[in-house]
């Protein structure tokens, strides 16, 4: 009976798991390296930064610099951004919780060095990792009037899930284990279980 008992919690661990996977995660993104995106009018902006954002609570933290430069080169503006805004992010997935791809909009706020602010302004996170099929979205962001994306040298964008993340997986190890130690003596059967409730919790942090 106390075996019964123990079997069925570590049961009930492996069917919440996936209801805390759809609950919390949350994502974060790197742009590696600095992004050049161009205007049409030949003007083009360097832009570098990386944040966390929440699909579901629809929030995010991010930040970083850019440099606008004129069609002819010259410098027209440095500062910062700020995020503002979450719009939407479609998730491709990737081969590991380090490695996702997707497309992020968000909104942030142009902070220009010697003062002045641009609010608002749509900012577009696309990392094509695993993208599907017959998607025509280029790597890179674009930034406002700043649409098209340059590649330039190693630089790109990176998708990531964040710690969270990696502990479900972590715990979903820990419960396979214990699943094929079942036939351990009671107390360390729920000694294991244990575990991979810390686990479990961990992820929920």
């Amino acid at each position: 009976m106390k075996r019964q008992t123990i079997l069925a919690c570590l049961f009930c661990v492996a069917m919440l798991l996936p209801v805390a996977e759809a609950a919390n995660q949350t994502y974060g993104f790197n742009l590696v390296g600095p992004q050049i995106t161009s205007a049409a009018s030949g003007a083009s902006v360097r832009t570098t930064g990386s944040g966390s954002f929440d699909p579901v609570a629809q929030t995010v933290i991010a930040s970083g610099s850019f440099a606008q430069f004129n069609a002819d080169g010259s410098v027209a503006a440095r500062g910062t951004w700020v995020a503002t805004g979450f719009v939407s992010f479609i998730a491709f997935g990737g081969p590991t919780p380090g490695t996702q791809g997707g497309v992020l909009q968000i909104t942030v706020t142009l902070s220009f060095q010697g003062g002045g602010q641009q609010t608002d302004v749509p900012m577009t996170v696309t990392c094509l990792v695993n993208a599907p099929s017959g998607f025509t979205g280029d790597e890179g962001i674009t930034l406002g009037v700043f649409t098209h994306s340059i590649p330039v040298g190693h630089s790109h964008t990176l998708f990531h899930l964040n710690l969270s993340g990696a502990w479900r997986q972590h715990g979903l190890r820990r419960i396979a284990q214990t699943k094929r130690r079942a036939q351990l003596p009671g107390r360390r059967l729920l000694e294991e279980v244990v575990l991979a409730g810390v686990a479990f919790q961990r992820s929920l942090d």
